[in-house]
């Protein structure tokens, strides 16, 4: 709560009214009475008269110096948050982002998780990997209401290249691995790890390097973790977990450094994967849900399972309306190691279904088994699956559906439930 007195003394512009502001928005369908509206160029549009008598006040952010790039200054200035009253941990990489961040969160009691899963006890809930500025206002004025000091958040090489979080500097980041994702927004590899590298040199106090990128960056105030050791295998009772060590390996890493005096850091244990990675919902056969979409997620958990007994079936799909390139390196992945590939429904968005699936396929048609439709797709895994065999339900994990511009319910987990 601040004067409009006081705001634009803060911002150092004309006095634009008397009253008091509760809160500020960014979005005209979340305004309330008493609130303020900070608008972005790309929004001026939709600022009508109607919004104007309802805002209180009104702030573009391109026509003010102290507002431009640094609203979020603005925002911990007006609902008197202090950046030193917390710890930030950063953690990205092209797969295990959602996956570290949980376990970290599972390992520091005194954490708050920024997270797009639901259901996990003290965190904030995102649509994005990465929040955008208000978000993450109202998810730390939620973590200072617990007294929660421990702050998570993923951050995606699409958030670093905007810029999203530009007023943080991270007490620690994580880079777990650094392979290819997102060319549809960055065009080349060479610009997705540029993003990473220079963020991470910018905005690290302390950064926690998979050691294979030692060759490749030369990072600042960088420490590396070997991604493989004894140690960590032995928390594991199914070899499958494995695909988790290098994970739990950064994480051992990251907990050696905390203040244990400070904050309240359990020793290294094995916790039970994040809803949709790695997650078993039957033993005999075994079917397990896993959130992998890109090809090196891929090729890391369909590879745990090269020495099985059984068969090993594999429901896929690729996203419509990005990353086409990898369509077809994820479906001859799928092929190398599959002994029935079934190719499927995956958010398909606005792009044609046909289309998605003859990327996958490419000249291989025959050699895949093509049901269109998700929940078929997956009854028809469960019905042929025998006792020793393996069917893995891969890309969507805990996700809905986004077909067209519609978010539709759809839950992998529920399908296999119904189903077996």
């Amino acid at each position: 709560m601040r004067t409009i007195e006081d705001i634009c003394i803060f911002l150092q512009i004309k006095e634009k009214g008397k009253g008091t502001i509760y809160n500020f928005v960014d979005d005209t369908r979340k305004l309330r009475k008493n609130n303020g509206l900070i608008v972005k160029k790309t929004a001026e549009k939709y600022i009508n008269n109607d919004v104007k008598r309802k805002a209180k006040i009104i702030l573009y952010e391109e026509e003010i110096p102290l507002l431009k790039g640094k609203v979020l200054s603005f925002l911990l200035w007006f609902y008197r948050l202090k950046l030193r009253d917390f710890l930030f941990i950063g953690v990205t990489g092209t797969t295990g982002k959602s996956s570290t961040s949980y376990l970290i969160h599972e390992h520091i009691l005194d954490s708050y998780l920024f997270t797009n899963v639901k259901g996990i006890k003290n965190s904030y809930y995102i649509e994005n990997t990465t929040p955008y500025n208000f978000s993450l206002i109202e998810g730390l004025l939620e973590a200072k209401k617990k007294k929660k000091t421990v702050i998570i958040l993923e951050l995606s090489s699409i958030a670093m290249s905007e810029l999203r979080i530009n007023e943080i500097y991270f007490n620690f980041i994580i880079l777990l691995n650094l392979e290819s994702d997102h060319l549809d927004y960055h065009k080349t590899i060479e610009n997705y790890h540029n993003a990473k590298f220079k963020y991470i040199s910018k905005f690290g106090k302390t950064n926690i390097i998979n050691s294979k990128l030692k060759e490749q960056f030369e990072f600042k105030n960088a420490i590396y973790f070997e991604a493989y050791n004894e140690e960590i295998k032995n928390l594991f009772v199914n070899e499958y977990e494995l695909i988790f060590e290098s994970n739990y390996a950064a994480v051992n890493m990251l907990l050696s450094k905390i203040d244990s005096g400070k904050y309240k850091v359990t020793k290294l244990h094995y916790v039970e994967p994040l809803i949709g990675r790695m997650m078993v919902v039957k033993q005999k056969p075994l079917i397990i849900i896993d959130y992998a979409h890109t090809a090196v997620a891929f090729e890391n958990a369909l590879s745990m399972f090269k020495n099985r007994e059984g068969s090993l079936i594999v429901v896929f799909g690729c996203g419509g309306n990005r990353d086409k390139e990898k369509r077809s390196i994820i479906g001859q992945i799928v092929l190398k190691y599959a002994d029935v590939p079934i190719v499927t429904e995956d958010n398909s968005r606005k792009e044609e279904l046909e289309n998605i699936i003859s990327n996958i396929v490419g000249k291989d048609y025959g050699k895949f088994v093509v049901i269109k439709m998700r929940s078929e797709a997956i009854r028809y895994a469960i019905k042929i699956a025998k006792p020793k065999d393996v069917v893995l339900i891969m890309g969507k994990g805990h996700e809905d559906m986004l077909i067209g511009i519609n978010t539709i319910h759809f839950s992998d987990i529920e399908e296999v439930k119904k189903w077996m």
